[in-house]
């Protein structure tokens, strides 16, 4: 049964396994989205929802990146402040990861998206707004490689149900 979202209902300490199944369902959301199967019917209602969910992705792999290395995260959606909290040397994984060779190219990439997920589900209320689908999908990609290389063991094998679908049981 879902729940409102206020403070009594809200969880003291996230759990990373259920973050990293619902970022990576957002991904894979938003990949579906921009397929050519898809886009090329109807791109126009294709193309937003697709950004607003790879943009989702980005932000809860991050928080879950931060809560697994740091215990916490900023309840914040800019991307760029977020990869801004992780350490030097998760920041230069993640950069390799991606296929960059400096740190300062993924910051100036991620600025450009840092918002794409508050501006983007009201895109109506704004013009031009910039979006990289395909610096987004590396930079997933990438998180989701460490999480199921580097960061294997501390998750449980995915068998049975996933959590998030567990929620949503009566």
């Amino acid at each position: 049964m879902l729940r409102n979202l206020d403070p009594e209902n809200s969880i003291a300490k996230p759990n990373p396994k259920e973050m990293l199944d619902l970022g990576r369902s957002f991904f894979q959301a938003g990949q579906k989205l921009f397929t050519p199967e898809v886009s090329s019917d109807a791109t126009l209602m294709c193309v937003i929802p697709a950004v607003v969910s790879l943009s989702f992705s980005v932000e809860i792999l991050l928080k879950c990146f931060l809560q697994i290395r740091n215990g916490s995260f900023k309840k914040i959606h800019d991307t760029s402040l977020l990869f801004d909290c992780l350490s030097v040397p998760d920041q230069e994984l993640i950069t390799r990861k991606i296929g960059f060779t400096m740190v300062e190219e993924v910051k100036d990439e991620l600025d450009k998206i840092s918002s794409a997920f508050e501006h983007w589900r009201y895109a109506f209320e704004t013009k031009n707004l910039p979006f990289s689908s395909k610096f987004t999908i590396a930079f997933c990609g990438a998180l989701l490689n460490i999480f199921d290389s580097d960061l294997k063991s501390l998750f449980p094998s995915r068998r049975g149900k996933s959590l998030i679908v567990d929620r949503c049981d009566d």
